[in-house]
């Protein structure tokens, strides 16, 4: 495998999304042993997931705009 600085762009982020959810991982399963810190992990992760299905809907509405306007161009 080539070094990180020779890989084109999109791989290195790529590799650099992996990682971040490793550790997203990681940080959820430290929360079981904090109670303090597991209500917060759950708290932060309901408001992530809610946002996730807000930001599908934001995105769907853009993305069909753009593609109508570039079919008129």
């Amino acid at each position: 495998m080539a070094p990180a600085r020779n890989q084109p762009p999109h791989l290195r982020r790529c590799r650099t999304v992996v990682r971040g959810v490793k550790l997203v991982e990681e940080v959820g399963a430290a929360a079981d042993k904090n109670p303090i810190f597991k209500k917060l992990y759950e708290s932060v992760s309901a408001f992530r997931d809610e946002q996730y299905a807000w930001h599908q809907v934001c995105e769907v509405t853009y993305d069909s705009y753009m593609v109508r306007k570039r079919s008129r161009t």
